[in-house]
Protein backbone atom coordinates (compact mmCIF):
# COMPACT_ATOMS: atom_id res chain seq x y z
CA UNK A 1 0.00 0.00 0.00
CA UNK A 2 2.89 2.09 0.88
CA UNK A 3 4.70 1.80 -2.20
CA UNK A 4 1.59 2.39 -4.43
CA UNK A 5 1.37 5.76 -2.14
CA UNK A 6 4.59 6.16 -3.36
CA UNK A 7 4.35 5.81 -7.02
CA UNK A 8 1.30 7.91 -7.21
CA UNK A 9 3.54 10.87 -5.54
CA UNK A 10 5.71 10.35 -7.95
CA UNK A 11 3.37 10.32 -10.57
CA UNK A 12 1.91 13.49 -9.43
CA UNK A 13 5.13 14.85 -9.32
CA UNK A 14 5.87 14.26 -13.24
CA UNK A 15 2.48 15.11 -13.63
CA UNK A 16 2.83 18.54 -12.42
CA UNK A 17 6.54 19.09 -13.79
CA UNK A 18 5.21 18.38 -17.65
CA UNK A 19 2.46 20.63 -17.00
CA UNK A 20 4.92 23.56 -15.49
CA UNK A 21 7.06 23.11 -18.62
CA UNK A 22 3.62 23.66 -20.76
CA UNK A 23 2.58 26.24 -19.23
CA UNK A 24 6.06 27.58 -19.07
CA UNK A 25 6.39 27.51 -22.75
CA UNK A 26 2.77 28.89 -23.32
CA UNK A 27 3.17 31.79 -21.37
CA UNK A 28 6.58 32.74 -23.51
CA UNK A 29 4.90 31.72 -26.98
CA UNK A 30 1.92 33.91 -26.19
CA UNK A 31 4.48 37.07 -24.60
CA UNK A 32 7.08 36.92 -27.02
CA UNK A 33 5.70 35.71 -30.45
CA UNK A 34 1.63 36.28 -29.99
CA UNK A 35 2.27 39.60 -28.23
CA UNK A 36 -0.47 39.58 -25.38
CA UNK A 37 0.19 38.19 -21.50
CA UNK A 38 -1.58 35.95 -19.64
CA UNK A 39 -1.15 36.98 -16.18
CA UNK A 40 -3.24 34.09 -14.77
CA UNK A 41 -0.41 31.52 -16.15
CA UNK A 42 1.86 32.94 -13.97
CA UNK A 43 0.00 32.48 -10.91
CA UNK A 44 -0.60 29.08 -11.97
CA UNK A 45 2.37 28.40 -12.56
CA UNK A 46 3.43 29.45 -8.90
CA UNK A 47 0.81 27.53 -7.65
CA UNK A 48 2.23 24.49 -9.31
CA UNK A 49 5.84 25.05 -8.89
CA UNK A 50 5.36 24.91 -5.01
CA UNK A 51 3.21 21.78 -5.59
CA UNK A 52 6.10 20.03 -7.31
CA UNK A 53 8.46 21.47 -4.53
CA UNK A 54 6.83 19.97 -1.47
CA UNK A 55 5.81 16.95 -2.83
CA UNK A 56 9.19 16.12 -4.51
CA UNK A 57 10.78 17.04 -0.92
CA UNK A 58 8.68 14.39 0.76
CA UNK A 59 9.74 11.96 -1.47
CA UNK A 60 13.48 12.16 -1.44
CA UNK A 61 15.58 10.29 0.40
CA UNK A 62 17.62 13.81 2.65
CA UNK A 63 21.58 14.14 3.37
CA UNK A 64 22.76 13.75 6.62
CA UNK A 65 25.82 12.99 8.18
CA UNK A 66 26.17 9.57 9.41
CA UNK A 67 29.78 9.57 10.53
CA UNK A 68 28.73 8.92 14.63
CA UNK A 69 25.87 6.76 13.84
CA UNK A 70 28.10 4.69 11.40
CA UNK A 71 30.73 4.44 14.61
CA UNK A 72 28.65 3.55 16.78
CA UNK A 73 27.68 0.46 17.72
CA UNK A 74 24.31 -1.12 17.17
CA UNK A 75 22.44 -0.15 20.27
CA UNK A 76 23.42 3.87 20.02
CA UNK A 77 23.33 3.96 16.25
CA UNK A 78 19.41 3.20 16.94
CA UNK A 79 19.45 5.90 19.75
CA UNK A 80 20.51 7.94 16.94
CA UNK A 81 17.90 6.95 14.76
CA UNK A 82 15.46 7.38 17.18
CA UNK A 83 16.36 10.71 17.90
CA UNK A 84 16.79 12.28 14.37
CA UNK A 85 13.45 10.77 13.25
CA UNK A 86 11.92 12.59 16.66
CA UNK A 87 13.14 16.04 15.46
CA UNK A 88 11.85 15.68 12.30
CA UNK A 89 8.28 14.62 13.35
CA UNK A 90 8.72 17.34 15.89
CA UNK A 91 9.37 20.04 12.52
CA UNK A 92 7.08 18.44 10.12
CA UNK A 93 4.31 18.42 12.90
CA UNK A 94 5.03 22.12 13.24
CA UNK A 95 5.05 23.00 9.57
CA UNK A 96 1.70 21.29 9.32
CA UNK A 97 0.25 22.92 12.52
CA UNK A 98 1.39 26.22 10.96
CA UNK A 99 0.31 25.60 7.25
CA UNK A 100 -3.44 24.78 8.66
CA UNK A 101 -3.06 28.20 9.98
CA UNK A 102 -1.94 29.61 6.78
CA UNK A 103 -5.27 28.18 5.45
CA UNK A 104 -7.36 29.51 8.12
CA UNK A 105 -6.02 32.84 7.60
CA UNK A 106 -6.36 33.24 3.61
CA UNK A 107 -9.28 31.23 3.15
CA UNK A 108 -11.30 34.27 1.66
CA UNK A 109 -8.20 35.36 -0.35
CA UNK A 110 -8.06 34.97 -3.98
CA UNK A 111 -5.31 35.30 -6.50
CA UNK A 112 -5.56 38.22 -8.87
CA UNK A 113 -5.86 36.71 -12.28
CA UNK A 114 -6.50 33.11 -11.58
CA UNK A 115 -10.17 32.19 -9.92
CA UNK A 116 -8.72 30.38 -7.41
CA UNK A 117 -8.59 30.58 -3.28
CA UNK A 118 -4.84 31.58 -1.76
CA UNK A 119 -5.02 28.47 0.61
CA UNK A 120 -4.55 26.61 -2.02
CA UNK A 121 -1.06 27.41 -1.66
CA UNK A 122 -1.23 26.10 1.67
CA UNK A 123 -2.65 23.36 1.09
CA UNK A 124 0.34 22.12 -0.51
CA UNK A 125 2.27 22.59 2.55
CA UNK A 126 -0.32 20.30 4.78
CA UNK A 127 -0.29 17.44 2.52
CA UNK A 128 3.66 17.12 1.07
CA UNK A 129 4.06 17.58 5.28
CA UNK A 130 1.22 14.78 6.16
CA UNK A 131 2.83 12.43 3.38
CA UNK A 132 6.14 13.28 4.61
CA UNK A 133 5.44 12.56 7.87
CA UNK A 134 4.24 9.00 6.68
CA UNK A 135 7.07 8.13 4.76
CA UNK A 136 9.37 9.09 7.37
CA UNK A 137 7.55 7.45 10.17
CA UNK A 138 8.11 3.98 8.13
CA UNK A 139 11.12 4.29 6.67
CA UNK A 140 12.32 5.01 10.54
CA UNK A 141 10.42 1.45 11.53
CA UNK A 142 12.31 -0.11 8.50
CA UNK A 143 15.54 0.92 9.55
CA UNK A 144 14.88 -0.04 13.16
CA UNK A 145 13.56 -3.59 12.77
CA UNK A 146 16.93 -3.86 10.51
CA UNK A 147 14.82 -3.93 6.81
CA UNK A 148 17.09 -1.50 5.34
Amino acid sequence: MLGLLKRLVDTACALLLGVIAALAFFQVVARYILGFSTPWSEELLRLLFVWLALLGAARTVHMRVDMLEQAAGPLIRRGLVLLQALVAVGLLVLLIWHGLTLIELTAYDRYTALPVSVQWLYWAIVVAGGLWLLFLITETAAKLRGDA
